[in-house]
């Protein structure tokens, strides 16, 4: 089976519109234009909604020889360039022992430590969702299109009613609240990257 991207979710959406599949975002078309453009904010919306159990690792962070910490400190570490939210807690060596001395100046944490690692909500690639979350993105991409591609306001509320439920359930609804369910129940696999990149390995969470 091939490998699920970004184009894969974005043609699933508009598959959903009754259009024709796109070959890339930098095609030359109007539509790959529209959905560069919306196709990425959709995902990256819903990603840092949630604390998602699958978009959750953990980082050891490379220090940057180039940035001086213009605060008491002695090191700065760059946050990862996948980040969406966080970081959610500061480690020493072998992520077990969070800390708290440290501080977030703009894309650097600003810290003490020898050694930093970090957890944080990633931009998870789509070949690692869960069929679930994949279901979500591609009705939050239909509703999000219908108007700029179908111009029809009923094709965007049936896609949004969909994805996140009716008016009254104000976004919480729908395959969101479901995914949410669903997500609460898989277990918990957190995995940590090693500074110098390489394959993933098991971290316990």
């Amino acid at each position: 089976m091939a490998v699920k991207t970004d184009i894969d979710v974005c043609n699933a959406g508009l598959s959903k519109l009754g259009q024709f599949s796109i070959d890339g975002f930098d095609d030359t078309t109007d539509l790959a234009a529209i959905c560069s453009r919306i196709y990425p904010i959709v995902r990256d919306s819903l990603l840092s909604r949630h604390e998602w159990r699958f978009a959750t690792i953990m980082r050891q962070l490379a220090r940057d020889a180039d940035e001086t910490p213009k605060v008491k400190y002695g090191y700065a570490y760059r946050l990862p360039a996948d980040l969406i939210d966080g970081p959610n807690a500061v480690y020493e060596a072998g992520g077990r022992n969070p800390v708290k001395d440290f501080q977030l100046v703009g894309q650097f944490i600003y810290t003490d430590l020898e050694t930093v690692v970090i957890e944080y909500r990633a931009r998870a690639a789509e070949n690692i969702w869960p069929a679930w979350f994949e279901d979500l993105v591609v009705e939050a991409t239909a509703a999000a299109l219908a108007m700029p591609v179908t111009e029809t306001l009923n094709k965007a509320q049936y896609h949004n009613q969909i994805a996140f439920g009716l008016p009254s359930d104000n976004g919480e609804g729908g395959l969101y609240s479901q995914a949410r369910r669903l997500d609460s129940k898989s277990k918990v696999n957190k995995s940590f990257i090693p500074s110098s990149g390489g394959p993933l390995i098991e971290a316990r969470g």
